[in-house]
């Protein structure tokens, strides 16, 4: 059995500027499928924690209903994602409308997605952000941050070139002990961008929270979330985990 706990902090930087925090998480369970979802607003958009929100719940629910069509796409994967990113924009086409919002591009995000069911893993990544699998005890990258020319600039789910910026995994979890999504500012504190590594503590923390239940789970985080934000980032900080209980 697997279960979902997630979180999100409002980084310094929007504290100062009275802007509400641009990370959301999520998870969602259906068709013996569960599945954890993170988001990042643009920076540029001031309403983009609202596109965030919707980013992940759209998502997550497409990707639990869909889970079997994408394990098995084979080389048509980019088909099935496509699929999905036309989910998420009908999504913020109706919550742009709601809002009396000109474009979808005002909501824009990035999206992290992983999902589970009985051996099989599935993770799509949009954007920056990082994808870890805990495997044996040691954290290792299943993606990494997808940026364009800077490293300030990436990929959200309204971009026209959104599948440059898009990566698809598709495997057995017989070995992973969790997935873990983290937002770029989580990733300052827990991935070394050069070496494409991330660091031991992380696969100490998974375990801590694994033991806990989820309520006592999700305010551990919490507090791991604020220390970082308070001491090592501007960002925002935001972790979503699948563990195996």
């Amino acid at each position: 059995m697997w279960k979902a706990i997630h979180g999100a902090v409002q980084g310094r930087s929007h504290k100062r500027e009275n802007i509400p925090g641009q990370d959301r998480t999520y998870s969602y369970a259906g068709q013996n499928v569960f599945c954890a979802a993170l988001a990042d607003g643009a920076g540029s958009e001031p309403l983009s924690h609202i596109g965030a929100e919707q980013a992940v719940k759209a998502g997550a629910v497409y990707l639990c209903e869909h889970f079997d069509e994408f394990y098995e796409s084979g080389e048509d994967k980019e088909i099935q994602v496509t699929k999905l990113i036309d989910c998420v924009r009908r999504q913020l086409a109706k919550t742009a409308a709601e809002h009396g919002l000109d474009n979808i591009g005002e909501l824009s995000s990035t999206l992290l997605l992983a999902a589970v069911k009985e051996d099989k893993l599935v993770t799509v990544h949009i954007g920056d952000g990082v994808v870890a699998a805990i495997v044996k005890g040691k954290p290792v990258v299943l993606s990494g941050p997808k940026n364009g020319e800077y490293l300030n600039v990436t990929y959200f789910t309204t971009s026209k070139n959104v599948m440059e910026g898009t990566e698809i995994y598709c495997g057995l979890n017989r070995d992973i002990e969790a997935v873990v999504l983290m937002s770029d500012g989580s990733g300052d504190n827990f991935y070394d961008r050069h070496k494409n590594t991330l660091v031991p503590i992380l696969a100490e923390i998974v375990q801590k929270l694994k033991h806990m239940q989820e309520a006592q789970a999700e305010v551990q985080l919490r507090g791991v979330l604020e220390y970082i934000a308070g001491q090592n980032t501007q960002d925002d900080c935001s972790l979503a985990v699948l563990v195996q209980e």
